[in-house]
């Protein structure tokens, strides 16, 4: 009788041991690669990290959905494509549908205590009542409030490795500080992590070798060891307050960087993050398909609310398009990591990519413009600065300068081989069958989720009543006209002709219109006997119809048209279309002085328009 007692006595124990909810803190660096010992970088010092790495599960192919933060913080907060919900965009500020809630309200009401520090940035309004507490600085404040046995979700930012270190290298120390205010030994702490070699890095393929290329790789070296020093004192929180071996440790960036190219940019430097999630022995078992140790599986930002979710014993909501990789809910392997690239700050572009785990697909719908357009924040490093100067002066090789040159429609590269994304195959007939492959894909993704970039930005923030209705809505009340609208972009983009793009100019809808503009652009000289279906849209209906077809005009020397209607946009209130022609008078150097003393005289309150409009009248 005693035996069968204590049989059920540790049968009780166990199963509340796995009734108990596992305490979740999601760690998050801003702006670095796999910058990391465990990843292999025989430069870093990342002890903290890496012995997370060695007691947990490190993810060879983890990727974030956009290069930059805002739209990859929508991706992870909400489980959903920024594309489908018009966030893809740096700082959009967009309103949700009602039943797209942040992925922590869930947790909370199944009793976590949900807490948040620092960044929010998730290009839609914050959502009341998703955290119990949102304001903590300091770690000794994280959990004040939380009750005695309530597990807790933690999503812990930091800025240590953030880029804006590069324009002002004492950044890093002052945030440093501002951290760890509460050392008294903290200028120690500063002065023990060592410097970096500049002539110890290795700059990527496509950047060229500088003296200031290595200084800021260099220093970011030490920005990644006091990031490290960061990772470790929340470990020791844990095991200070006996929380450790009740809690799952997510360690993540949020994208790629820092170099030029990398942050910003779709390939493998602006997508590819470290990902490492460290089980207590209580919580192994819901490791189900992955084992302790490295894992090739593909996954993607897309995957992580479901997936905490999952790790919680709660499933995701219908809407989510990403799925858990796992817990109770875990799903198959993803085969493929999407992608995308909108506005970046002041400079416009559009870009979509697949990745597989031999392939990244890029398809970029505004490859007339180089990558290397002037967006102020990355020109504040000034590796970027230096490289630029070499690419005025010409002494750069054909695979340097490729970044300030007008890009391709589509770019192909073999990760194994070309980890720099260097060498395009979309253009060798041997790889032919994978384009085709992952340019499906691309158009599967973009088609089942009615991407919102192929309604221009301006003109979605005037139909949703200037941003009083969900982009999603728009669409939806209009679905016709956006498949027409995205297979015109296909077509205007990839391989245009004339005779189809003089059909998308006299297109009802002004969707079709502006991607016919867009094609004639690309068609440059081409373009010439389309001047009279173009000369009608600079008095389009839609303003940014208006902007491309003065674009396009512009370049067939029809100036005085195309500057005219230019003036009169920027006349208007829509920031969208404002910025738009701002990036047309920037990128085709327009210096006309009616334009310039416009300029001159526009409201400049937002950072975006300050800073083009800064560019524009001092280059």
């Amino acid at each position: 009788m005693k035996k069968i007692f204590l049989l059920l006595l540790v049968l009780l124990n166990t199963c509340y041991m796995f009734s108990q909810k596992p305490n979740i803190v999601w760690i998050v660096s801003e702006d670095n690669s796999p910058f990391l010992g465990c990843y292999g970088d025989k430069i870093a010092k990342t002890p903290s990290i890496d012995k997370l790495a060695s007691e947990g599960i490190l993810f060879n192919n983890a990727f974030s959905n956009a290069p930059v933060c805002a739209p990859s913080r929508a991706t992870l907060i909400t489980g959903m494509y920024p594309t489908a919900l018009g966030t893809q965009h740096m700082r959009s500020d967009v309103k949700l549908p009602d039943d797209v809630k942040f992925f922590p309200k869930y947790l909370k009401d199944e009793g976590y205590y949900t807490t948040l520090r620092l960044k929010r940035d998730y290009n839609s309004p914050n959502q009341e009542g998703t955290w119990d507490k949102d304001d903590f600085w300091h770690l000794e404040d994280a959990l004040t409030d939380k009750g005695e046995e309530q597990p807790f979700f933690m999503f812990y930012n930091t800025w240590t490795t953030h880029e804006s270190i590069l324009t002002d290298y004492e950044r890093l120390n002052d945030g440093f500080r501002n951290t760890f205010e509460n050392d008294k030994d903290i200028e120690a702490i500063i002065a023990s992590f060592p410097e970096t070699n500049p002539n110890d890095v290795t700059l990527p393929a496509y950047h060229p070798d500088t003296k200031e290329g290595r200084t800021d790789l260099a220093f970011y070296y030490k920005a990644i060891q006091m990031m490290d020093y960061e990772v470790g004192r929340i470990v020791k929180f844990l095991t200070d307050k006996n929380l450790i071996e009740n809690t799952i440790i997510i360690y993540s960036s949020d994208h790629g960087g820092v170099l030029g190219r990398s942050k910003r940019f779709d390939y493998e430097s602006g997508l590819k993050v470290p990902m490492i999630i460290r089980f207590p022995e209580k919580y192994k078992n819901l490791i189900a398909s992955n084992t302790i140790g490295k894992t090739n599986r593909i996954v993607s930002f897309l995957d992580m609310a479901p997936t905490i979710l999952s790790l919680a014993g709660i499933e995701k909501p219908e809407n989510m398009h990403g799925s858990a990789f796992m817990g109770t809910y875990e799903k198959a392997e993803d085969t493929i990591a999407y992608g995308f690239r909108g506005r970046m700050d002041e400079a416009y572009d559009m870009v979509r990519t697949v990745r597989d785990k031999k392939y990244r697909y890029i398809r970029n719908y505004m490859h007339y413009l180089p990558n290397g357009q002037h967006i102020a924040f990355l020109w504040g490093a000034k590796s970027m600065q230096a490289w630029e100067k070499l690419y005025q002066e010409g002494v750069l090789n054909s695979t340097q300068k490729a970044f300030f040159e007008p890009r391709f429609p589509e770019e192909l590269y073999d990760i194994e081989n070309d980890p720099d994304n260097i060498n395009n195959l979309a253009n060798n007939s041997e790889y032919a069958s994978e384009l085709e492959q992952l340019r499906n894909v691309n158009r599967q993704i973009i088609h089942e989720n009615f991407d919102s970039g192929f309604f221009p930005e301006g003109e979605l923030w005037e139909r949703s009543k200037q941003g009083e209705l969900p982009y999603t809505e728009v669409i939806n009340n209009c679905k016709k006209e956006w498949k027409m609208a995205a297979n015109a972009a296909d077509k205007a983009t990839l391989q245009p002709t004339v005779k189809g793009v003089k059909s998308m100019l006299n297109s009802k809808y002004s969707t079709v219109r502006f991607w016919g503009a867009t094609g004639s652009v690309i068609l440059g000289d081409e373009a010439i006997s389309l001047k009279n279906n173009l000369l009608p849209l600079l008095n389009d209906e839609s303003d940014d119809v208006r902007v491309v077809s003065a674009e396009a005009l512009y370049l067939l020397n029809e100036k005085e048209f195309a500057i005219k209607a230019l003036l009169e946009v920027l006349n208007k209130g829509n920031l969208y279309v404002k910025l738009r022609a701002l990036n047309v008078i920037s990128n085709r150097k327009i210096k006309d002085k009616r334009v310039l003393n416009k300029i001159e005289t526009l409201d400049t309150s937002n950072k975006y328009m300050d800073k083009i409009c800064t560019y524009i009248l001092n280059k």
